[in-house]
């Protein structure tokens, strides 16, 4: 498969400078992230990611695809149980994975692959369970999370064949690779149009609201959560993002 095939690392990197001066990160430090993303992966011998990428589109190619976020739609619980039981399969970002787990109604009715997208900050036991229902892991390194991918090694070493490592800068090493997003949410999605599956539907991916589900963080009571500033900014840049890297989509949030 070729690297290019769905990603043009330079334009995604000419967006996330914009997007990383709009809310003041450091790319010298993004890069630093990524350099580890390369060490954890070699140290621990992770599967070429587009090795992995590949048998996942094997799959999942010209068949449905679900993608939930921890936005508060999430909540229609109606919706989500119709939007599962018509997918092939599933995408969640970070914490809205905890959703499958938990309601049993609901993970009866996954029959394909459940694939986590997450940054860690949703917890371990979340991903530990989505890769112990036999999915795959997309495990984004950034400037902020390092000790929490090295908390996760244990893990990714058990499941090596299951995991990618994904970066926020072009990849310094062909073990890593960068999918299109700023936010789990937004990965999400890129990661579902690549697999050019027959169709995708969406939810709890409410990019436009102030407020989150309880499944953006761990320890959350179960209800509606205002979000940061900061988180606010971050869903800003992730509408950029999508409009700017898929602008040919036509992307229906629900």
């Amino acid at each position: 498969m070729e690297r290019n095939t769905y990603i043009d690392y330079f334009r995604i990197a000419n967006t996330y400078t914009v997007v990383l001066g709009y809310l003041g990160f450091d790319i010298d430090k993004e890069w630093s992230a990524s350099a580890m993303g390369c060490l954890i992966s070699k140290s621990i011998d992770l599967e070429n990611p587009y090795v992995v990428l590949e048998m996942i589109k094997e799959v999942v190619g010209r068949e449905s695809i679900l993608v939930i976020g921890a936005g508060p739609s999430i909540y229609n619980r109606s919706l989500l149980e119709r939007l599962i039981e018509a997918s092939d399969h599933v995408i969640c970002a970070n914490g809205s994975c905890r959703v499958l787990l938990e309601d049993q109604d609901l993970s009866k009715d996954l029959s394909g692959l459940v694939i986590s997208v997450t940054d860690l900050d949703g917890g371990l036991k979340t991903l530990r369970g989505i890769l112990d229902l036999g999915g795959y892991a997309f495990i984004h390194v950034h400037g902020d999370n390092i000790g929490l991918a090295y908390s996760a090694i244990e893990l990714m070493k058990k499941y090596r064949d299951k995991i990618v490592i994904t970066v926020q800068t072009i990849p310094p090493c062909d073990r890593v690779m960068i999918i299109p997003g700023f936010t789990d949410g937004d990965r999400a999605i890129s990661l579902a149009h690549s697999m050019k599956p027959r169709s995708i539907d969406y939810i709890g991916l409410d990019f436009r609201k102030d407020v989150s589900s309880h499944y953006t963080k761990p320890n959350l009571k179960r209800g509606l959560h205002e979000l940061s500033p900061v988180k606010k900014l971050k869903l800003r840049m992730a509408r950029f993002v999508l409009e700017t890297l898929l602008p040919s989509k036509d992307i229906k949030i629900y």
